[in-house]
């Protein structure tokens, strides 16, 4: 395979992992759990619901012959309480635990005239453990598999805590710590579940007829569920190879979320951008677009700007009538994203639009290739080098549809990389925006490009309004 070949691979697509955010509900599991365990006599044990308690007291003998010492105690409690959540992807809940243990003393020995003669002291040891656990089910319902997700964890803690669990499907520990990464990145799993266990614990030891001991935890976690940038949530998966820089092709831009490299997307106006609607669905919330949160940055690598990132102020993409955008099939996978400020500077022209010629028919009898743009990253040992780094790789269509084009590239090169960057055909005195990149196969051999001439009719009355 070609060096410009296997550079495609790297900077096409999220292919079906990136399409679009998948139905996601989060459900609560409580689990408290109390061990209380008396200086003397039986240990008392309650748990597996929300609101778990022991209590038990000792059987010390401090009453026989005289009244002297004191039993054992031991009390604890622990609770899980469901709080108020803002949507299904979010959960607010309270882990609390509570524990107290009190030490016996008792007398042995002879009994005369109501006193104890050649007595022996005796302490006993009492202890109580609690644990508040929680588990939360993060359920994908429904969408594309290899979505990335951030799995976003906060506390109000007090007094001890266990360690957070992330499990994924296949029973496997999910890192909630990554290098780079601003909070752990799950990827969507239709129909299957990743399980987050939290837990606060409380424990008390007392021993003799002096002294007692408390121990006391809790903590309001909430815990959401929300897409991450599709570009910086990928490369956590950390298998990308090829791939050759490039700093032509300056209408080209890296779309951001937060701060993160999330998709590629075209200048096609001084203040309008197009890119893929999966990009947009279940991404570019109005809270991130009326935020500054999405931004569009211009340059050969998105860190280092040829200018300051401009604000998206709106996105758009087909959502009525006949023509609808289906986050499971990627039809109608375009979109239009508004500046905050037009581009005037840095050299950059608008892309023009490729309206028809030549014809698909012609590209695909002649073998012509289409030169493909966007920004991806390497990664070598387990490191996203280059993360951010616009790429450039051209060949040609093997079909094509009344709304898409199809290409087949030989070759297992494993690959992640870019959503929503232009597929580009030479035109006459310039190159022309011919596709937008959508989807494809799991193992990066083939995809498709949502065609540019399908939608001219949605796309040029709102590039001019």
């Amino acid at each position: 395979m070609s060096q410009r070949t296997s550079v495609l691979l790297v900077v096409l697509l999220l292919f079906s992992g990136a399409a679009a955010a998948s139905e996601v509900t989060l459900t609560l599991v409580p689990d408290g759990a109390v061990t209380a365990r008396p200086g003397s006599g039986a240990a008392k044990v309650d748990g597996g619901k929300a609101a778990a308690r022991a209590q038990v007291a000792g059987d010390e003998d401090i009453n026989s012959c005289e009244v002297y010492g004191r039993q054992s105690s031991a009390n604890g409690r622990a609770s899980v309480t469901a709080l108020a959540g803002k949507s299904p992807s979010t959960l607010t809940y309270r882990l609390d635990a509570a524990a107290t243990a009190s030490g016996g003393h008792y007398r042995t020995g002879t009994c005369l005239a109501g006193r104890r003669i050649g007595f022996s002291g005796h302490d006993t040891e009492a202890s109580v453990d609690a644990v508040a656990t929680a588990v939360v089910r993060i359920h994908f319902d429904e969408g594309r598999p290899d979505v990335p997700y951030f799995v976003k964890i906060s506390r109000s803690q007090s007094g001890s805590k266990q360690d957070d669990e992330l499990m994924g499907p296949d029973g496997k520990v999910v890192a909630l710590s990554t290098t780079g990464s601003p909070f752990p990145v799950i990827m969507s799993r239709p129909g299957q579940s990743y399980f987050l266990r939290t837990a606060v614990a409380a424990a008390a030891r007392s021993k003799g007829g002096c002294c007692s001991d408390q121990g006391a935890a809790t903590t309001e976690m909430t815990v959401s569920v929300e897409p991450a940038p599709l570009l910086f949530g990928s490369g956590q998966r950390g298998y990308i190879r090829g791939g050759t820089q490039t700093e032509s092709y300056k209408n080209v831009a890296v779309v951001m979320l937060d701060g993160l490299p999330h998709c590629t997307a075209t200048l096609v106006a001084p203040s309008m951008l197009v890119t893929a609607a999966h990009c947009v669905h279940g991404h570019m919330t109005k809270e991130k677009l009326d935020s500054g949160k999405v931004q569009a940055s211009f340059g050969s690598v998105y860190s280092q700007a040829l200018f300051a990132p401009i604000e998206v102020t709106r996105a758009s993409y087909p959502d009525s009538g006949d023509m609808v955008f289906d986050p499971k099939t990627l039809r109608h996978d375009i979109a239009l994203l508004r500046l905050k400020t037009p581009v005037n500077q840095g050299g950059i022209t608008p892309a023009e639009l490729h309206a028809g010629t030549p014809s698909w028919k012609e590209v695909k009898a002649k073998g012509t290739k289409i030169l493909f743009v966007g920004f991806g990253f390497n990664v070598l040992n387990n490191e996203m080098i280059g993360l951010g780094i616009k790429r450039e790789a051209s060949w040609a269509i093997s079909g094509y549809d009344d709304l898409a084009v199809s290409f087949s590239v030989p070759g297992t090169n494993t690959c992640f990389g870019d959503s929503g960057g232009p597929g580009f055909i030479e035109g006459s005195s310039a190159l022309m925006l011919a596709g937008i990149t959508s989807g494809g196969d799991d193992a990066c051999t083939s995809g498709f490009d949502t065609r540019i001439d399908a939608y001219l009719g949605w796309l040029k009355p709102r590039i001019t309004q």
